[in-house]
């Protein structure tokens, strides 16, 4: 398997990359929008990265988007009952594999600015592979596919409804269950930590049956 190779989301996240071992299907839901494929390498998923600044100031509210029902959609087995406000409405779902881990991720964009140039504000994927089987080893993958040092990614133990997981200022991961993990992370130039744990917090399996 390439290990250099990230799914990108950029670009209103409109494009489904496929190389070697790693697949990428788009299913964009608001607006509809095309997808196609390419064979280009690529190494970010989100803006405002683990170690990006966050914002200062008020935290602000969480909110649900107004055109998108993702708050009642489940996230592969997940719903996302709290947004923060000023979040994209163009939201778009993910699926893909990397190291044996699948994901399924939901990212939020804005735009078009005035150069027609979108921005990712935050993304929420979950992760399901058998190499998940605590927070340690959650953390060593995360920090292997956003190549980080992890002596240098400073973290804070981080604990949603009793599951283990750490978080900085601009994202946060937990493990549901082995093998099961959860991350959110948001454009920490635009967001406060608050809005970070708000979302995170309320994410909680969908009911079944």
């Amino acid at each position: 398997m390439t290990r250099s190779i990230r799914p990108a989301v950029t670009t209103a996240a409109r494009f489904a990359v496929a190389s070697g071992a790693v697949s990428l299907l788009v299913a964009a839901v608001s607006p509809p929008v095309l997808a196609a494929t390419s064979g280009h390498a690529h190494h970010s998923l989100a803006a405002g990265g683990p170690q990006a600044t966050a914002a200062t100031g008020a935290a602000g509210r969480s909110v649900g988007t107004a055109d998108d029902d993702t708050r009642r959609r489940p996230l592969d087995g997940f719903l996302i009952e709290a947004l923060p406000a000023g979040v994209g409405p163009l939201v778009t779902d993910f699926a893909y594999e990397w190291e044996e881990v699948s994901h399924r991720s939901r990212v939020w964009e804005s735009g078009p600015d005035h150069e027609g140039a979108y921005r990712v504000d935050m993304s929420i994927a979950v992760l399901r592979g058998e190499s998940l089987t605590d927070r340690e080893s959650l953390r060593s993958y995360l920090a292997d596919y956003y190549e980080l040092d992890p002596a240098d990614w400073q973290l804070t133990p981080f604990d949603p409804h009793g599951h283990p997981g750490y978080r900085d200022r601009a994202v946060a991961f937990w493990l549901q269950s082995p093998g099961v993990a959860i991350v959110v992370k948001l454009d920490g130039n635009r967001f406060s930590a608050g809005d970070l744990l708000r979302t995170a917090n309320s994410i909680r399996p969908a009911r079944t049956g």
